[in-house]
């Protein structure tokens, strides 16, 4: 498990104790496009703004709303 602790906001249809740092992408990317304001703090704590842009990028599924929201947070370009 991870020290990462989020809401069962992003999460509803997943068991968050089968997660640890192997599913970071997962994780960012779910809690960039359902994750309430706290999570999307706590993720930005605790991983590296390299790996918030890396799992982003990645990521097919976001829609215009998440990636505006994420380069007005600053996590990518």
């Amino acid at each position: 498990t991870m020290q990462l602790q989020l809401s069962n906001t992003a999460f509803w249809d997943v068991d968050m104790n089968t997660f640890n740092d192997t599913h970071q992408d997962f994780i960012i990317a779910r809690v960039f496009m359902h994750g309430n304001l706290d999570d999307i703090r706590a993720v930005i704590h605790h991983y590296k703004k390299e790996e918030i842009k890396q799992a982003l990028q990645k990521y097919r599924g976001l829609d215009k709303h998440t990636i505006a929201f994420a380069q007005v947070l600053g996590c990518i370009e």
